[in-house]
């Protein structure tokens, strides 16, 4: 399971509690300044998602499962106990030795202000889904609605 805490997320957090940016993400901010793209705050998002195209879903129903599967566990591990979850994903990451502070702070993010409320860990909301489409197509990031219904399947969950 990947490590899913945007910058734009820590960012917003950060910005929320009203304490410095830290340098690396201030250089991030820059750069995103001067690349003219824009970085569109105050919407409700979703915190993370797995994609896979119609035709794999339908020619590799069992993979997808697999896939939805591990990731689900990773998420039960960070609600049960998100340091416990942090140190092994530590271990596991080679990358991020010496960051689990920083592993720990964003699961412990997920932990308490992204996975609460769910009925079945995993499960799209779908109301959720059709405000954000709403902020989407009010900020210009889409173009036309979708049927809410035709985003997402919550069938490998169980």
């Amino acid at each position: 399971m990947g490590l899913g805490l945007s910058f734009a997320a820590a960012l917003t957090v950060r910005a929320r509690r009203k304490k410095k940016v830290p340098g690396k993400a201030a250089r991030w901010g820059r750069g995103v300044a001067r690349s003219g793209r824009r970085v569109v705050a105050g919407g409700s998002g979703l915190a993370q998602g797995i994609g896979a195209s119609d035709q794999i879903i339908k020619d590799k129903p069992d993979m997808v499962h697999a896939f939805v599967t591990a990731a689900l566990h990773g998420m039960k591990d960070i609600v049960d106990d998100f340091a416990t979850a942090a140190d092994d994903f530590v271990k596991f990451v080679p990358e991020w030795q010496g960051k689990v502070g920083q592993v720990k702070a964003a699961f412990n993010y997920y932990d308490k202000l992204v996975y609460p409320g769910q009925s079945e860990l995993g499960e799209v909301n779908s109301e959720r889904l059709a405000k954000l489409q709403d902020f989407y197509l009010a900020k210009g990031i889409i173009r036309k609605r979708t049927p809410v219904e035709e985003l997402y399947t919550n069938a490998f969950i169980k």
